[in-house]
């Protein structure tokens, strides 16, 4: 026989809508790619499984934006000397990548060939010296500027791209523009960017920003781990690690994921979260899988009501379009380099929102989670770089009728607002949205808490073998005052309360139940959540009177 303890099941109720501190804590699960030679930043490479309590002590811990972990790419340029060259001037230009398909100029400077410069190589080391006493000039954020190497000997200027860039420039070349006097001037030629590989640390960096801004004064546990197991076993680890305070556990990974492993992850999720619901230590998973070179796009993807049956998981899959997040998009995705590039997504965003709401609320609710702080989120794209204002409407009413998290404008209201807070599941399923997960999960944590005092404690029986009325008041007292709380604090209806004290029917023992030949006390909670007004029909008309 197993030890004695309290097992909870997740009932249907006999409605759709059933019963939807510390609420406000969070984790989030990051992965890093081995193959760039980079590992956990910081002291989570000696402790993986940390708290930070604000983006500062985030950055002190060692999640910063400093690119250390960034390649820069590299183009060369080659210089052959004319006749009669002095004065000729040589000016490099290198277009960046702006988000949505714009790209910007950047000047790296104009070098005037000197009477010394006289030989090809002698010239080669001059530009590149003069290229690097204009770096500051091109240096963005306090990062360094573009610089450039030379060869001894060699006619080749070897020019460095400026620090965060990562891969924007991939497949560009600078463009060299000489102008001479001379018959025979000065010829350069160039190729292509290559060899840029994006700053993880950077994205990092950035989503933890985003949860602090979304909710200043939460608690967010970081987890840093290699590529995820088939089991995603990690986010075990992490809850365990945060001694299962974690309501909600982000999941952010840079491995490709084709339309059917995203729903295959999710299923996965979904088992590791069920092993936590019974383990007493539930959470809510939000995942943003990295789709930026899905083939189709995000029409592509798979029904997660019929593929993924995952319902305490939601699948992210939108992202920054103009923003910060755009130019990470930029510069860590570039379509001449697509199989290295990878998703940004707003999971921090998105997982802040939440931590900052109340357990039954819709993170989509449009009076009360504006994403956007007038720059960051301000224009929603998908996690492929698409701005949603691009999409038909009736792809974005497939995508959502297809249980996906992305964001929207509205029309005549500022802003930028989650769609909805659907779960991966059946529309049918009662926990088909976070705020009932997230409020089920509450009653089960607060509930363990309650009863728990009262495992392996006596139970009386009358003359007719029935239970005492004094033994189904010790459960029903120790369930009420938790239960009128969520009440009090709007995570449940007022109507599980009357006259100060729980309905009847909210708490139901059968005093007939035969405790000693089921080996367990049988105790149903039937409650009323909070609903949700998805959409509101307005009827317009004429009248010829009122009254």
């Amino acid at each position: 026989m197993s030890r004695s303890q309290i097992t909870f099941t997740l009932g249907q109720g006999t409605t759709a809508n059933p019963a939807t501190g510390t609420d406000y804590i969070s984790g989030i699960q990051f992965y890093y790619q081995t193959a760039t030679t980079l590992f956990a930043p910081g002291s989570f490479g000696t402790t993986a499984c940390q708290p930070v309590f604000s983006l500062s002590d985030a950055e002190n811990k060692g999640i910063t934006n400093d690119y250390q972990d960034e390649q820069q790419a590299t183009a060369t340029i080659t210089l052959t000397l004319g006749t009669l060259d002095t004065g000729d001037q040589i000016n490099i230009v290198v277009r960046e990548r702006l988000p949505n398909g714009v790209t910007t100029p950047v000047n790296i400077g104009t070098y005037t060939v000197a009477s010394t410069d006289t030989s090809s190589a002698i010239l080669a080391a001059s530009v590149a010296s003069y290229i690097n006493t204009q770096s500051y000039l091109t240096a963005s954020n306090g990062a360094a500027g573009y610089t450039a190497t030379n060869v001894v000997s060699t006619d080749v200027v070897t020019l460095v791209a400026r620090v965060g860039l990562g891969i924007n420039l991939d497949g560009i070349a600078p463009t060299v523009t000489i102008t001479s006097t001379s018959t025979h001037p000065t010829t350069a030629s160039a190729t292509p960017f290559l060899g840029g590989v994006y700053s993880q640390k950077a994205i990092w960096h950035y989503h933890v920003s985003e949860f602090f801004r979304a909710n200043p004064t939460s608690q967010l546990w970081v987890q840093f781990s290699a590529a995820p197991s088939s089991t995603f076993s990690e986010l075990t680890a992490l809850q365990t690690a945060a001694a299962g305070s974690c309501i909600r556990i982000g999941v952010y990974s840079f491995a490709a994921r084709t339309a059917a492993q995203v729903a295959g992850d999710l299923q996965a999720m979904q088992i590791v979260a069920n092993g936590l619901f019974t383990a007493y230590q539930p959470a809510a998973i939000f995942y943003a899988p990295n789709i930026a070179g899905l083939t189709g796009g995000v029409s592509a993807l798979e029904n997660l009501q019929s593929s993924a049956n995952a319902e305490s998981c939601y699948c992210i899959i939108s992202q920054d379009g103009a923003g910060a997040g755009a130019q990470l998009f930029v510069n860590s995705y570039n379509p001449a380099s697509a199989s290295v590039g990878t998703s940004i997504t707003n999971i921090g965003c998105i997982l802040g929102t939440s931590s900052a709401a109340a357990v039954s609320q819709d993170i989509g609710e449009i009076g009360a989670f504006n994403l956007s702080n007038g720059t960051e989120m301000n224009v929603p794209a998908f996690s492929n770089g698409v701005l949603v204002s691009s999409v038909a409407s009736s792809l974005l009413d497939l995508l959502d009728n297809y249980r996906y998290g992305f964001c929207v404008n509205m029309t005549g209201y500022p802003g930028t607002f989650v769609n909805n807070d659907w779960t991966a599941t059946l529309s049918t399923n009662a926990y088909n949205r976070l705020g009932r997960v997230l409020t089920i999960y509450k009653v089960e944590r607060q509930q363990y808490i309650a009863l728990l005092p009262l495992l392996k404690s006596r139970i009386y029986l009358n003359a007719d073998g029935t239970m005492t009325q004094t033994t189904i008041e010790q459960y029903t007292g120790a369930a009420e005052p938790r239960i009128m709380q969520m009440v009090n604090d709007g995570d449940l209806s007022p109507g599980n309360i009357t006259g100060g004290g729980l309905t009847k029917g909210v708490v139901n023992i059968d005093p007939t139940q035969n405790v000693s030949s089921q080996g367990y006390v049988s105790i149903v909670y039937n409650l009323l959540g909070v609903d949700i007004a998805d959409n509101i029909n307005v009827t317009l008309q004429f009248t010829q009177k009122l009254a």
